[in-house]
């Protein structure tokens, strides 16, 4: 956890005196008056900063359970994220953040109909967005809605 200096400026608009219905009330009638009141505070607050990952810190899984594991810990955060208006786009390109984060190799990318339902075992008719890595020279894809992995696939598309 680091520690900053951080400066806050708050500026408010104070009304010294306004006008309220004098003559109803039986008060004196005022004019409005403004003032800029400029409080500074200066706090000192604890941020948490993310990792910097830089090109040469970037790895492929090393094992077909490593990446298993991997999903397992990002399933929790991946349900957590959703939002309403979520497509196949949002969920790899969210499972692709997060795997950059953790400074894996993953890929994101469209794929036919007629491919995707070959391989994942489903029936859609268009294009799906999918995810995909490399673990010892062998092409692992993975749906990322629903975090399934179908090991050793070859790419034809």
């Amino acid at each position: 956890m680091k520690r900053y200096i951080v400066v806050i400026f708050l500026v408010v608009l104070g009304i010294g005196s306004f006008s309220v219905a004098g003559v109803v009330l039986g008060m004196e009638h005022r004019e409005a008056t403004t003032q800029l009141i400029t409080i500074t505070k200066i706090v000192e607050v604890e941020v948490e900063v993310p990792k910097l990952v830089y090109s040469n810190d970037f790895r492929y899984f090393t094992s077909y359970a490593e990446l298993r594991i991997w999903l397992d810990s990002v399933k929790t955060e991946i349900r957590a994220a959703v939002q309403p208006d979520w497509n196949c786009q949002s969920y790899a390109w969210w499972l692709f953040e997060r795997a950059i984060e953790d400074g894996y190799l993953m890929a994101k990318y469209g794929i036919r109909a007629e491919t995707y339902n070959a391989v994942f075992e489903r029936q859609i008719t268009g294009a799906h967005a999918i995810n995909a890595t490399f673990i010892n020279n062998h092409t692992y894809l993975i749906e990322p809605q629903g975090l399934k992995v179908f090991p050793d696939f070859e790419i034809e598309d």
